[in-house]
């Protein structure tokens, strides 16, 4: 099982973070020892907002270099700071006050090697890797994954094509009039049918996909 090790300037847990995992463990940043790192299968929820701007990169910086997953959590999400911490080792990046069901969620996307990032640093990444990204030929790893589209039926294709897009479940429930319940679920079936783990690789691997795809193109989408 994986731990759930919060590191923070706070007295004590927030009851957000309790209720999501409840054998959560405490660590306050003041008497925070490197020793307490060498715990197998953790994941190191970091609370930098209660921190100046200067201590926020050198503690994690401190931290990354002995935790090989450390979500940060912050007070007022901003695009430059998401960058600077996912730069600086951290694999997730979330509000510190996010729901209970979320950070579970963000738990489990972690723990199985992926990213966790918001919708709008997404959506940043993505135009820019669209801006730099290099004109190449098709590769056999391409018609591989070509082949592993087509394993997806038209319904999954548009959440997919929602995701290369940057958007949140939110988002794709509305555009295409389903719930996100359902929105989850196809995700999970996309993810272990294109072999990734989480919504970056999978929006990249869309947006590289989709020139000159008709698997992706909303014309060839039929209706379930």
């Amino acid at each position: 099982m994986t731990a759930q090790i919060f590191i923070t300037t706070r007295a004590c847990l927030n009851p957000r973070w309790q209720e999501a995992f409840e054998t959560a463990l405490y660590c306050n940043l003041d008497s925070f020892s490197e020793d307490q790192l060498h715990v197998d299968k953790a994941i190191y929820w970091f609370d930098i907002s209660q921190l100046s701007v200067d201590q926020r990169l050198l503690e994690l910086q401190r931290i990354v270099k002995q935790a090989e997953k450390v979500v940060v959590m912050t007070d007022e999400q901003t695009d430059q700071e998401a960058m600077l911490v996912m730069q600086s080792g951290a694999v997730g990046y979330c509000h510190y006050l996010a729901v209970p069901e979320q950070l579970r969620e963000i738990a489990s996307v972690v723990t199985q090697g992926g990213l966790w990032i918001g919708a709008r640093l997404m959506q940043t990444l993505l135009a820019a890797a669209n801006r730099v990204e290099p004109q190449r030929e098709s590769s056999e790893s391409d018609i591989e994954l070509q082949q592993c589209l087509e394993q997806l039926t038209p319904r999954e294709r548009m959440v997919a094509v929602e995701v290369g897009k940057g958007a949140t479940n939110r988002e794709i429930a509305e555009r295409l009039d389903i719930t996100e319940r359902t929105v989850k679920a196809h995700i999970s079936v996309i993810f272990d049918k294109l072999d990734v783990r989480d919504r970056v690789k999978l929006a990249l691997l869309i947006n590289n996909l989709s020139k000159n795809n008709d698997l992706l193109s909303f014309s060839t989408m039929a209706q379930p």
